[in-house]
């Protein structure tokens, strides 16, 4: 049943009931998304504590979401305030540059999809790229075929990688990333 909600894209927090659960199987459902598991018979205050903990949880997830996308774009000099950027969630409309707007859609829905993709595949990196800068950049999805560099006034502050060079050093990062047990995860989700 998670699972199916999961491909759902079913956002809401799942409280699953049962009368002849195991631990393995309260274990399995929070591990596949479960927010909580309660056994038969059910206490009307175990009830209420469990929703109330799911929704709070769910409100404390959706300000997150918010803030992260907001920080994200506001690094590539994205102006949209949390408030707007709360709206653009909403699906209200929202004054502001088309650019801008597409930046912080893109941002949510790659958030949305962030839990079905591997950290270390290609394949789904380059799928979130795709998400990422749809509409903004015409190799979406793709590694780019061309140099960059960023400038600072007439002088080059920082000069990226060849591109041709870049398939490779993707590669060496994600077998890092899913191989390297030396380093902790948190640690390899940043590099």
């Amino acid at each position: 049943l998670l699972r199916e909600l999961q491909a759902a894209e079913v956002t809401a927090p799942v409280v699953m009931i049962s009368g002849q659960a195991t631990i393995a199987d309260a274990v399995a459902a929070t591990r596949a998304g479960a927010f909580d598991f309660l056994e038969k018979p059910l206490g009307r205050d175990r009830v209420m504590v469990a929703i109330k903990n799911a929704l709070e949880q769910g409100t404390l997830r959706r300000e997150n979401r918010i803030r992260t996308v907001q920080g994200s774009v506001a690094i590539d000099g994205n102006t949209l305030s949390l408030e707007q950027v709360t709206a653009v969630l909403e699906g209200k409309r929202v004054l502001g540059s088309p650019r801008e707007l597409e930046e912080v859609q893109n941002a949510l829905e790659a958030y949305a999809l962030a839990p079905r993709l591997d950290p270390g595949s290609e394949r789904d990196l380059l799928r979130a790229h795709r998400v990422l800068v749809n509409g903004l950049a015409a190799d979406a999805g793709r590694w780019r075929t061309s140099g960059v560099a960023v400038w600072k006034g007439a002088k080059v502050a920082h000069g990226a990688p060849p591109f041709r060079r870049i398939p490779q050093r993707m590669a060496d990062l994600l077998t890092f990333v899913r191989e390297d047990t030396e380093v902790p995860a948190l640690i390899r989700a940043c590099v």
